[in-house]
């Protein structure tokens, strides 16, 4: 007889009745718990306790003032995030919105850079009258008033999240693809195919894939994967829309 066996025997000849603190259950112990004695007839009842101690008790922030619910390292979340960003608990309060927004840039001797949330493209974004908007027009707006309609604003330093006023200027839509294209930001018609440097295939590959999927031998997903490509680019070789003769 192992100790588990003789604990529990031990415990059926004590015959342990214990009351639920939560339901006021009776409740065997020694056929629930062999080895403890719980104050709890089930885990919904001990669930339950805990749940009613935490609404009468709650843990607030530890913040002097702060009646917040407690979110993580003794603050509630407002007071965390602050301490993350900056280092502090207190507010900052700006005069105004043009003060709050100088805060987020770094001025440097070429570029006054935003340092603050950008968008996928690089370009820095605020929220300023109610909409998100890109930093570098925002800065326009402060320094020269009003954008006109259907304007663009463009960057002289071609430095997508610089907003200093003086690298800026005002453009149509047709201004900013015709200075795209002059600073070679466009897509270059001399890099594709085998010519660019990111390219996984070549023509003579894209030779091989044609055979073999007209052979009948291997999928296009299973194609994909041995040439570690998106299966629609399998897809568009097999069916002559890339890497054909004619282009390459």
């Amino acid at each position: 007889m192992n100790k588990s066996e003789q604990i529990g025997n031990l415990a059926k000849a004590l015959s342990i009745v214990q009351v639920c603190e939560e339901c006021g259950k009776s409740f065997d112990v020694s056929s629930k718990y062999k080895h403890r004695i719980t104050r709890f007839c089930s885990l919904p009842c001990a669930n339950e306790n805990y749940k009613q101690k935490c609404l009468e008790n709650p843990r607030l922030c530890e913040i002097d003032g702060c009646a917040q619910k407690h979110k993580c390292k003794g603050l509630c979340a407002k007071h965390y995030q602050r301490m993350l960003k900056r280092g502090t608990f207190d507010l900052q309060i700006f005069p105004d919105f043009a003060t709050r927004f100088w805060t987020k840039v770094n001025k440097t001797e070429t570029c006054w850079l935003w340092i603050a949330g950008k968008d996928t493209g690089g370009y820095g974004t605020i929220i300023y009258k109610g909409k998100t908007q890109k930093a570098h027009r925002v800065a326009w707006q402060i320094y020269f008033g009003a954008i006109p309609d259907g304007m663009c604003v463009l960057h002289q330093c071609d430095v997508r999240n610089c907003i200093k006023p003086e690298h800026l200027f005002l453009g149509t839509q047709a201004d900013n693809i015709e200075d795209m294209c002059r600073k070679g930001r466009n897509r270059s018609p001399e890099l594709l195919g085998e010519k660019n440097p990111m390219s996984k295939l070549n023509l003579d590959i894209a030779r091989d894939i044609r055979a073999i999927y007209k052979q009948g031998a291997l999928s296009q997903h299973k194609l994909a994967k041995i040439f570690d490509v998106d299966p629609m680019t399998i897809n568009a070789i097999v069916r002559n829309k890339r890497w054909t003769e004619e282009k390459y």
